[in-house]
């Protein structure tokens, strides 16, 4: 099993990823950076022969601004919106193809109502600070009910959108990211719906381990759930670790996640991508990879057997 890592912890220094180059096996490249960045990293790969496994919708050249940017309109209700980001896409993917990545990831966009979205944010930090189990309850569910109701008239939209872009880039598997809040699309079920229903072979989605765990934590469903129903359509993950207080994208062992057991959710096939806040030292990092390797030789290379849930939040 190869380990990937994104060029999301380089905060646009290429002079970064000198110091993991000789411990990773390929490159995943990240959203943030602008036109002179990606030409620059363009370069390093090429001459480092680094493979890139998977490109992240909005990376590449025809970026003018280095902040990150994650197509978050894709299936928005005002179709000017929509077709920008859709056009970010486009580009991506054809740089992907340049580069000979087959994965592009891609953030599918949120359901359009701030109301949904400020609630939850108080229901997470509730359950961060007062975490009562008979005391959120009513509220996880009204939160999940409303949620699942303003769904589904985005569903259409994504149908439409992601069939049009991988007729487009059949070389190109378009990979749907889990997300870490709950007024983010795709829930599990959606992205069931999505990836069952079009009628092409590019279609899959990416685990982000850090994210579903998180949603777990706030009693929003289980991490495996999804490969209990899409262990077949999972093309990869996103590798980071979450500590007790769900901040996420942490190097293995500084956080809760036992990676040990999560590997044996995946299939051999699956590319795993160490995904890490730029604000980590490279001392840190290197740290993490040195841990999630040991994780890799303890579990024996060997993904493909009968899923093992993941830890269990407390």
């Amino acid at each position: 099993m190869k380990i990937g890592f994104s060029t999301s912890w380089i905060d646009c220094d290429i002079d970064r990823l000198e110091a993991v180059a000789p411990v990773i096996d390929a490159l995943e490249i990240g959203t943030r950076g602008d036109t002179g960045f990606f030409h620059s990293l363009e370069r390093w790969v090429r001459r480092h022969e680094m493979p890139v496994q998977s490109v992240h919708a909005s990376a590449g050249p025809h970026k003018t601004h280095s902040e990150p940017y994650y197509t978050p309109n894709v299936v928005s209700l005002d179709p000017s919106l929509r077709q920008k980001d859709i056009d970010e896409i486009a580009f991506s993917a054809e740089w992907a193809e340049k580069l000979g990545a087959h994965a592009l990831i891609l953030h599918l966009g949120k359901v359009e109502e701030e109301k949904l979205k400020q609630e939850f944010l108080r229901f997470k930090q509730n359950c961060l600070s007062n975490p009562d189990e008979r005391h959120l309850s009513d509220r996880r569910t009204s939160l999940e009910k409303r949620r699942r109701e303003l769904g589904e008239r985005y569903l259409d939209i994504g149908l439409k959108t992601l069939n049009t872009l991988c007729e487009r880039f059949p070389s190109v598997t378009f990979c749907l990211e889990t997300r870490a809040h709950l007024h983010e699309i795709p829930l599990l079920e959606e992205a069931r719906f999505i990836i069952e229903s079009l009628p092409v072979s590019n279609i899959g989605y990416w685990h982000d381990i850090g994210h579903t765990y998180i949603l777990e934590c706030l009693g929003f469903g289980t991490m495996d759930a999804w490969q209990q129903k899409l262990y077949t359509r999972c093309i990869g993950t996103h590798i980071h670790d979450v500590n007790e207080h769900l901040r996420d994208h942490q190097p293995p062992g500084n956080g809760n996640l036992d990676f040990e057991m999560i590997f044996g959710m995946f299939s051999r096939e699956v590319l795993h991508t160490l995904e890490l806040n730029a604000l980590h030292t490279p001392e840190s990092v290197m740290k993490g990879i040195h841990s999630l390797k040991q994780s890799l030789r303890r579990r024996g290379r060997d993904t493909g057997e009968q899923l093992t849930p993941a830890r269990r939040c407390n």
